[in-house]
Formats: structure tokens, sequence, C-alpha cells
């Protein structure tokens, strides 16, 4: 049997449908009734003090993908300790007493830092979680290996590319498909991987039943990176409209940005936007490959790719048709 954690979210959800589809017997879990989902059960709100045992009778593999990933402000943070390790640490000990082998703890490339330049992240990088989340997810990674349980994995994505857009990606693309010019035309040399939902409930399947996945970190992406620009000839194909891109310097895209009311952010400040606009993101996936020869779905790059970037990078756009 197989639990997993977090089913009323999306990957938790797509995570029971694969193992159903694939004849496994799998177990889904959350904070309220998994909804359409038989059997699911209800673990209240993620705690030092939740009770996992019912949802871990007679099972030998966790995917936990529950957590605490946003709180409206800095004075909210203790939540993320909360949700996220004290919660986790609770598992631990239950596991060990249901006779869990193997936990799949589902992290975030945040743990490996916000973003970098020349070499990408690789799963055997120091650690350098900077935000209140990221370092409650390392806290986390770290309250599970030293558990007591035989087996723990653990699972890196960066940002999740949904066919159904959400978050500041769902703003953007709402932009897009009303014709809204975009002041991204010139930001064509940053270069951020993406992990497909595809390619990671891919990834976290085989995490959870290889044998030689056992004490494991993975970072995994779908090996595509794609600019600024790249990202929005992307969204403007999931809503059915090319994007009019505007060539904006970035000097004065930063001087925009910083004027920017907070609700146009979304969940970033100012310089976090910035960030993801203008900063490069990596992900070395090799090591998954290495040790199970799982390997990204290759996708298609969005029609108008920056062919002359991603060759820089090491990647033509031939590579990937």
């Amino acid at each position: 049997m197989i639990l997993v954690t977090g089913a009323n979210g999306r990957l938790g959800r797509a995570l029971v449908e694969a193992l159903a589809e694939q004849g496994l017997a799998v177990r889904a879990a959350a904070r309220e009734t998994p909804k359409d989902i038989p059997d699911g059960i209800a673990l209240g709100p993620l705690t030092g003090q939740t009770d996992w045992s019912a949802a871990l009778d007679g099972v030998e593999i966790v995917i936990h993908c529950a957590s605490l990933t946003w709180v409206p402000s800095d004075a909210d943070e203790a939540g993320f300790q909360t949700a996220n390790v004290d919660a986790v640490a609770g598992l631990g000990v239950a596991a060990i007493k249901a006779g869990v082998r193997r936990i799949v703890y589902v992290s975030s490339l945040s743990v490996n830092g916000k973003h970098n330049a020349g070499a990408p992240f690789r799963h055997d990088d120091r650690p350098k979680a900077e935000s209140a989340y990221a370092q409650s997810k390392l806290a986390a990674e770290g309250v599970l290996k030293t558990s007591g349980v035989p087996e723990i994995v653990i699972v890196r994505p960066p940002r999740i590319l949904w066919p159904d857009l959400s978050g500041n990606l769902a703003m953007m693309g709402k932009l897009i498909a009303r014709g809204i010019p975009l002041p991204f035309g010139a930001l064509n040399r940053n270069a951020r991987d993406n992990v497909s939902a595809q390619n990671l409930v891919e990834a976290i399947l085989v995490s959870a039943r290889h044998p030689a996945a056992a004490g494991e970190t993975f970072l995994v992406s779908d090996q595509l990176p794609l600019s600024t620009r790249d990202l929005a000839l992307f969204l403007g194909e999931q809503v059915g409209r090319r994007p009019r891109l505007l060539p904006v310097p970035e000097t004065l895209l930063r001087a925009v940005v910083a004027i920017m009311p907070r609700r146009l952010l979304g969940k970033l400040d100012a310089k976090g936007l910035l960030d993801e606009l203008t900063r490069d993101l990596r992900v070395d996936s090799s090591r998954i490959t290495q040790v199970t020869g799982w390997q990204p779905t290759m996708l298609r790059p969005p029609s108008g790719f920056a062919k002359g970037h991603s060759e820089e990078n090491g990647m033509s756009q031939e590579d990937h048709d």
C-alpha cells in the first residue's frame, strides 16, 4: 500500500490517479477528506500532534506532498515550522511504529537557493535555503533523514508547469489572453528550469519504487530551460494567443517593478519578481538518471523559442523536436 498525503492538492491528486492507473494499492490523505477519492482520510491540521495512525495502517511507502507553501505575512512564518517540520517529525515517528519502509519527501529546489549563475544546482550542493519556507523544507529533510525510517528519498522540484495555470503564471496567462502588451521581449538571456506535471509525477513514482533510490536526493526538471521571453511564448500557447512582447530594457523594467502595487506581485516581493524575470535557475537532474535510469520526457519548446540562447546553454531547438 502506498500513502499519498496532500491528496487535495494538484500534485497529490495526480499521484493518486497515476498510482491507481498502474493498478497499485493507494490511499489518499489530506487535511480535509480528499474530494472524489474513495476511502480518503482526513488528517486535520498538520502539526506535531497530527494522528497518522489510520492513514499509515498497512502502508509500506509514503509519498509526502502535504505542506504549507505560503503565508500572508512575516508574522505568520512560524506556521512553516508547525506544518512543514513538526508534522514531518510526527510522521517519521508514526511511520516507524507502522512499519513503513520508505518515505518519499517532496521538498523544493528553493532548498538549494533562489537562483544561480554558471553551474546548475546539483543534488550534492551545499544547501542555501534563504526563505522561511525553504528553511522549513530543509529542516524537514533533516528530520526525516534522522528519523530511523529505513529508506528516505528526497525530491526537489523547481517551478511546476501545470496544464491549468496558477499563481503568477495564471496572471500572466490572463494578460496574454487579453492581448495586453508585456515588457518581456528583451528578457531572452536568462535561463530557468521548470518541471512539467507529467515529468514530476513520473520522477516521484520512480523514487517511490526503484530499489536504488533509497537514501538519494533527486533534483528533477524538464531539462529545457526557458528565458522569460520563452516562458511568455509557452504561456501564449497554453491560452491560445501569441503574446505581445515589448523589448523593454532590463534597467527600465527594474524601475517599473519597483513601483508596482503589492497586489500585482502575487506571492512575491519586488526583488523576488525581478529575480524570477531576469536571473538564472538551472538544475542538473542527472543523478536520478544515473541511479534509476529515468529520464524526463522531452517537451517541444514553444514556437519562437530563443534558439540562439538555448545553444549557448548546451542544447539546441533540434534536441527537443
